[in-house]
């Protein structure tokens, strides 16, 4: 038992690893767009592809460090109390407004993440505070607008397929 369990935690690790890879070659490619369309700098898809995967590695490791945290309290604190027979409903464990700060701690560790690993075009120096800013929120909106976009299509496509089903 206790080897399956390793195993699966080991799948789990390679597959997170893999997806934070996968997810930083398509990362690149959004953050080339946001420096051109700011004409900050013209960023090198190497340069693109290292900024996005550190920036995506840090961030996850952040918040699977506070998500894990909370999951071990919680389930300590819940077993340690006989009385306490009720399970803990990790779907509503955090307000709406913690999200929002996790959002922008993660931007501003990007923008950070971003001075540093992107030069500036006038010189050898990197990208003032202000770039890496402008282009952490543009990098992040275009994410979010890609994400939004794919979650459409698949929803469409389901949509569809219900329908031809007669469901």
């Amino acid at each position: 038992m206790d080897v399956l369990l390793a195993l699966k935690g080991l799948a789990g690790f390679v597959l997170v690893c893999s997806g934070i890879v996968v997810g930083s070659f398509v990362a690149a490619i959004w953050l080339r767009l946001a420096a051109q369309w700011l004409q900050i700098a013209k960023v090198p898809y190497l340069t693109a592809f290292k900024s996005a995967l550190i920036s995506n590695f840090v961030v996850f490791m952040i918040n699977f460090s506070i998500g894990a945290n909370y999951g071990l309290t919680a389930t300590i604190l819940s077993q340690s109390s006989e009385r306490n027979t009720r399970t803990v409903d990790f779907a509503f464990a955090f307000s709406p407004i913690f999200f929002v700060y996790v959002t922008i701690f993660g931007l501003f560790v990007t923008a950070a993440i971003f001075g540093r690993t992107i030069p500036s075009k006038e010189s050898e120096s990197r990208i003032s505070l202000s770039d890496s800013l402008a282009l952490a929120s543009l990098y992040f909106a275009i994410g979010f607008a890609s994400l939004l976009l794919l979650g459409l299509i698949a929803f469409c496509i389901v949509s569809g397929l219900l329908a031809g089903m007669g469901v």
